[in-house]
């Protein structure tokens, strides 16, 4: 086991949280859709819905903050205009911009943030 996985596991419970009725809701909500977000075929298990229903939970679920919150999801996916025609596998940022959920890369968000290295 190399030092990743054992941080990880030894953190598991604070990095995963269990799903929630709501996120299952949105889920498949957000998969009846956009069914190309996910590969039917693969035998592991795909995330990309569950990252969508958590950002839309945070910001409209039961759970939501009473003092408003910025939801904004992270994502390396990134939609360009040939992106937009193509009939390919649906992408993060497309179903955030659905439900105008904001969407931005890894690098935008250390800029957004000011981190210094």
């Amino acid at each position: 086991m190399d030092e990743l996985t054992a941080w990880a596991r030894g953190n598991y419970k604070y990095l995963f949280q269990e799903c929630t009725d709501f996120q299952v809701e949105m889920v498949h909500e957000i998969l009846s859709k956009f069914p190309k977000l996910i590969d039917p075929n693969r035998e592991t298990e795909q995330a990309d819905p569950f990252v969508v229903a958590l950002g839309l939970e945070r910001r409209d679920g039961p759970q939501k903050s009473l003092v408003p919150l910025e939801v904004v999801v992270v994502s390396q996916e990134r939609l360009t205009p040939e992106r937009r025609t193509a009939k390919k596998k649906v992408i993060i940022p497309e179903v955030c911009r659905h439900y105008n959920l904001p969407c931005i890369t890894l690098i935008d968000m250390i800029a957004r943030e000011g981190w210094k290295f």
